[in-house]
């Protein structure tokens, strides 16, 4: 018996069954979906009159449609699946906002620029207000000579806004800690984490507001702690750095990455020489460990270092059990 796999398929007049569950993105329906368009612009070659003029015009997913039925071969880049997700999550997170980049038509009725974000209307089935150009000099290969740049980073986002410096570091320490937070390192929690918007990781300032000194100590006074740690796990002392200063103060940082590099003997069973052991193996490793493992290992030492208590044997299996957190201060604990 041969099984048949699933595939959906697509009513172009009925703008509600082309919503996308979003949650659970799959880039196969996608371009399922960019393949239904195609085969029907293929076996409809006439156009009626434009649904839109020229200015701003709040476009939904019937217009989306419309438009996209215009959208003939060669006149677009390759429909890319993750950034119709992209754009589609922050249209219905109603962080999508009206900056004048235009809806362009050609005088022949074509669509030459907009695809992606007329996609991620149609399967977020949200309606965003956008300015419409329809009289374009119908040039081929129009679309070589728009949209060259490269998208905004986050890095760069937050270097616009004056973290100077830093803002590549910054970007990744709060990745890092979305990560965390949302569950991703846990076996129950999210998959991956979502692509963070350069308006998320601004909105993550106020999250994590020790992320700036943090990410700077990370190249200063906790400089050497990045070099034991052969040099490649910035972030990851950063963002263990900001954690603790989070709810332990800058002190405690200071003193815990100082201990760590520090040349005093430890016991196995010592938090630091625990610790200590597992960073000298990964350092001769020829296949380092992941990040997550290395960042769970410094979590549970410090929670052990802080409290004053050895760690047990076989401490590093309790990775596997779920990411751990860091223990919040005494008397957060006391007043539970």
């Amino acid at each position: 018996m041969v099984v048949v796999p699933f595939r959906r398929t697509f009513d172009l007049s009925d703008p509600e069954s082309l919503k996308f569950d979003l949650s659970n993105f799959r880039p196969k329906e996608m371009i399922a979906l960019v393949e239904a368009f195609e085969a029907d612009v293929k076996a409809n070659p006439t156009l009626g009159p434009l649904p839109v003029p020229t200015g701003w015009v709040d476009i939904t997913p019937t217009i989306a449609i419309d438009l996209l039925r215009r959208n003939r071969p060669g006149a677009n880049r390759k429909v890319d699946p993750a950034t119709c997700n992209y754009y589609a999550l922050q249209m219905v997170q109603k962080e999508w906002k009206a900056t004048g980049q235009p809806v362009l038509i050609d005088n022949a009725g074509h669509l030459v620029d907009a695809q992606h974000r007329l996609y991620a209307i149609i399967i977020s089935g949200e309606t965003i207000r956008s300015f419409v150009v329809t009289d374009v000099e119908a040039i081929p290969n129009l679309f070589a000579y728009i949209d060259n740049s490269r998208p905004r980073t986050l890095a760069t986002a937050l270097q616009t806004a004056g973290f100077n410096g830093a803002g590549s570091l910054i970007a990744k320490v709060f990745k890092l800690a979305e990560e965390v937070r949302l569950g991703v390192f846990d076996p129950t929690g999210l998959e991956r984490l979502p692509r963070l918007t350069p308006a998320e990781a601004l909105a993550l300032t106020a999250r994590y507001p020790n992320a700036k000194d943090a990410a700077r100590a990370a190249a200063s006074d906790w400089s050497n702690a990045v070099s034991y740690l052969s040099g490649r796990r910035k972030d990851l002392v950063a963002y263990l750095g900001m954690r603790i200063s989070d709810l332990h103060g800058f002190e405690a940082a200071d003193a815990f990455f100082e201990e760590l590099v520090g040349d005093d003997v430890r016991s196995s069973d010592d938090p630091i020489g625990a610790l200590r052991k597992v960073i000298d193996k990964d350092n001769r490793a020829t296949k380092p460990m992941k990040r997550q493992g290395i960042l769970a290992a410094m979590i549970l030492a410090f929670n052990a270092w802080h409290k004053e208590v050895p760690l047990k044997g076989r401490w590093m299996q309790q990775i596997n059990e779920g990411f751990p957190i860091l223990d919040p201060p005494e008397e957060a604990v006391a007043a539970e």
